[in-house]
């Protein structure tokens, strides 16, 4: 029926997700077997087996977008695979709020202010900006403003499922999109350049070398 065409849709995106991590993390660490000698046979058969599913769901995901009259978007060729690896893809934990970003970051920065501590449930907060005109967002999502310990205002904007935040926006930049780099779930994604709020840092913590510095 045409009606349960929008949950399809939905689940079929999420299952897409979650499988292409896989492919990524299999692809990393066949490699890493590969410059090391050592065999990757067992890994080429799963990341085939991967691959196929992967194609399998992109198929799918385009065929119910059809059905439902949105505008289509062919699925990637061997040829494009260096344009896939530029767009960064962010995801709550439940899969329902995705984001897609393409290109490089303006800025990714490293927060220590107890706000942020208390958002993320760490000890810092490090996100990713980038222009609002390359960020495509899909599924629902929930606002939650408030003041920053600067002053400047901001909306954080989290999955009303999981309560995953995804990505917020500030009153003073209201073109750039921050992306807590977490959402990414890429280990190979650019350290931080820019450490701010300093004065309440851990004292354990540790930075990478060259970082700007804000007290």
């Amino acid at each position: 029926m045409e009606a349960d065409l929008e949950p399809r849709l939905l689940e079929a995106r999420r299952e897409r997700f979650f499988v292409r991590s896989q492919v990524k993390v299999l692809r990393r660490y066949r490699d890493r077997q590969e410059a090391a000698g050592r065999p990757t046979t067992e890994s080429d058969v799963r990341l085939a087996d991967l691959e196929r599913e992967l194609r399998r769901l992109d198929e799918t995901v385009e065929g119910l977008r059809a059905r439902l009259g949105r505008p289509h978007r062919s699925v990637p060729g061997p040829a494009s695979r260096l344009r896939v690896m530029t767009t960064h893809e962010a995801s709550c934990s439940c899969g329902q709020l995705r984001l897609a970003a393409q290109g490089d970051p303006v800025r990714i920065s490293m927060c220590h202010c107890y706000a942020c501590q208390r958002r993320t449930g760490s000890a810092f907060a490090i996100q990713a900006r980038f222009p609002a005109e390359r960020v495509r967002i899909e599924g629902r999502h929930t606002a939650y403003e408030r003041v920053s310990d600067d002053g400047e205002e901001r909306t954080f904007r989290f999955c009303p499922d999981c309560g995953a935040t995804v990505f917020y926006t500030t009153g003073d930049r209201p073109e750039l999109i921050a992306v807590p780099v977490g959402t990414l779930a890429d280990r190979d994604f650019p350290p931080p350049t820019v450490s701010v709020w300093e004065e309440r840092m851990h004292p354990w913590v540790g930075l990478p070398e060259g970082m700007e510095h804000h007290p």
